[in-house]
């Protein structure tokens, strides 16, 4: 028998079984680094399905806290967001991409820090009469009260209150005059109730809020008089989060230099006025050399001053008689 040529057919299979893989981090403080419990967080695949993560909760295979592992993850890209901060600290939504491979199985992103919230408000207070100067009487003066949020928290709402209480005695609130504006908008609302004027509204982080009003000093405010009016405020962070300590407190408003105003009232003296009327004369009466009062009468009449004025009177007399004598002399001649 000769041999005969037998071709053998194989097929081989390679079926390839996905491993699935895993992906791990840490939640830490910003500035210690320390590990933070608490929080949460959503895992996307680029198909769009979605998974929850919580921190020793739900998807966690990581006993310890602030460190986080979820397995079971097929191959493919996704993307992880915080959607809940640790008590305390602020979220942080920037998305983190990642994609599990053959070549890495088991991803490992590292350390994923928060910032810690702090609220923080200031408030300053002053007024357009200096320090050096005074008022008078019907003068308006201008208040100008300024609250800046300075934490890393908006505030919702910021509540600014300017007590008028020991104002009111020697001005009036000039009704209409307050307004409140952030960044040259006008914001918020303002309300009079009794001797405060509160300023309400959102705040920001980074904002200012400006508020001016006017007051008018009484005319009946006594020389040396003390205007003054003191500002608080107060604030309301998000959830979770502590409520800001302003400079200026209710507590602290009068002791606190930018929290508080005095203007001093100056009621200018009445001016000396010279009268009218001639001054009287003070001289004395003439006096005699030997120092007698010299009399202000008419001497008394002598009698060669009579026999004078009897002579004169005669003397007249003859004339008139001379005269009617030769008058009648005339006549008879003619006749």
């Amino acid at each position: 028998m000769g041999c005969q040529n037998a071709t053998t057919k194989v097929t081989l299979t390679n079926t390839v079984t996905q491993v699935p893989g895993s992906v791990g981090w840490s939640k830490i403080d910003s500035s210690s680094a320390g590990l933070l419990a608490g929080s949460e967080w959503t895992i996307t695949s680029s198909d769009g399905s979605k998974a929850s993560v919580v921190d020793n909760g739900a998807n966690d295979s990581d006993a310890t806290a602030g460190s986080i592992k979820v397995s079971g993850l097929a191959w493919g890209r996704y993307s992880l967001v915080e959607t809940k901060s640790p008590q305390g600290y602020l979220l942080d939504s920037k998305p983190v991409a990642f994609t599990v491979s053959a070549q890495d199985l088991s991803v490992e992103l590292g350390n994923i820090g928060n910032t810690k919230g702090a609220a923080g408000l200031h408030v300053e207070k002053t007024s357009d009469v200096k320090a050096s100067s005074s008022v008078r009487r019907g003068d308006t003066i201008t208040y100008t009260v300024t609250g800046s949020n300075t934490g890393n928290l908006d505030l919702d709402p910021a509540t600014i209150v300017d007590d008028l209480s020991k104002a009111l005695g020697n001005a009036a609130y000039v009704k209409g005059s307050a307004k409140a504006t952030i960044a040259g908008t006008q914001t918020g609302e303002i309300t009079q109730e009794g001797s405060k004027l509160t300023w309400t509204g959102p705040l920001k982080t980074g904002q200012s809020v400006t508020i001016t009003y006017k007051v008018a000093v009484s005319d009946k405010a006594a020389n040396g008089a003390a205007i003054t009016n003191m500002v608080s405020g107060e604030g309301t962070p998000p959830e979770g989060f502590d409520p800001p300590t302003s400079n200026c407190t209710v507590e602290k408003q009068s002791t606190t230099p930018e929290c508080t105003t005095t203007v001093k009232v100056k009621v200018p003296s009445t001016p000396h006025t010279t009268s009218s009327t001639p001054p009287t004369s003070t001289s004395s009466t003439p006096k005699s050399p030997t120092g007698s009062t010299v009399a202000e009468k008419k001497l008394a009449r002598t009698g060669a001053d009579i026999a004078a004025v009897v002579v004169a009177v005669l003397v007249m007399l003859g004339a008139g008689l001379g005269i009617t004598a030769l008058n009648r002399r005339s006549s008879a001649r003619k006749g």
